[in-house]
């Protein structure tokens, strides 16, 4: 029974996707996802039981208690993980990102990015495609480019990963981009812009 509920809970993380998203989601949320996966563990294995015949040889109490805790401990540690990504004690493992903006949405885009980083990037400052306002401070983050220099800072300085987001009015520095991606670094653009981009997936 102990192999039964394992597999069983395997294939409820598999199949229903139970922790897609897992670090987006709420206490409440959480909570509801756990017990809804708890619940679809215990039919599997009342399932199992009925279908092998062996339900009168098993404790209900002992399997409900078994669910039981199962849900205390998974939503406990559930919570306690997340909060552990999200303070992002592996800090040597977090990539360093750069962003590429205008001087219009910069307080925008860094609070956008900084309310989900998810992905746990340590931003190392901001380029500014319009204005050139290098050694500012914004939003606690550092002006380090501008439209002339963000292709050879980028290539310099330790930058893992960048990401543009322009608005509307200013096109993609398509010169830029490809200085990027020829350098082995990861381009990440917003996609609405990308959308209406011809040739672009």
């Amino acid at each position: 029974m102990a192999i039964i509920l394992e597999v069983a809970d395997l294939m409820v993380l598999l199949i229903f996707g139970t922790l897609k998203g897992v670090l987006k989601r709420g206490h409440y949320q959480e909570f509801v996802k756990t017990l809804k996966h708890s619940f679809i563990v215990c039919l599997l294995a009342v399932l199992y039981l009925f279908t092998v015949q062996k339900g009168v040889f098993f404790s209900r109490f002992i399997l409900f208690l078994t669910i039981g805790i199962y849900f205390i401990l998974t939503y406990i540690l559930r919570e306690l993980w997340k909060t552990h990504i999200k303070k992002g004690v592996n800090s040597g493992k977090r990539r360093k990102l750069l962003i590429v903006t205008s001087s219009t949405i910069v307080g925008k885009v860094i609070d956008n990015f900084e309310k989900n980083n998810y992905s746990r990037y340590d931003i190392v400052g901001v380029a500014l495609l319009d204005k050139d306002l290098i050694g500012k401070q914004i939003n606690n983050v550092s002006v380090v480019a501008n439209n002339e220099t963000v292709g050879m800072y980028a290539c310099k300085e330790w930058v893992d990963e960048v990401l543009i987001v322009l608005p509307e009015k200013i096109a993609y520095p398509n010169t830029l981009i490809e200085q990027l991606t020829l350098a082995g670094i990861t381009v990440h653009m917003n996609l609405a812009k990308v959308v209406n981009s011809p040739g672009k997936k």
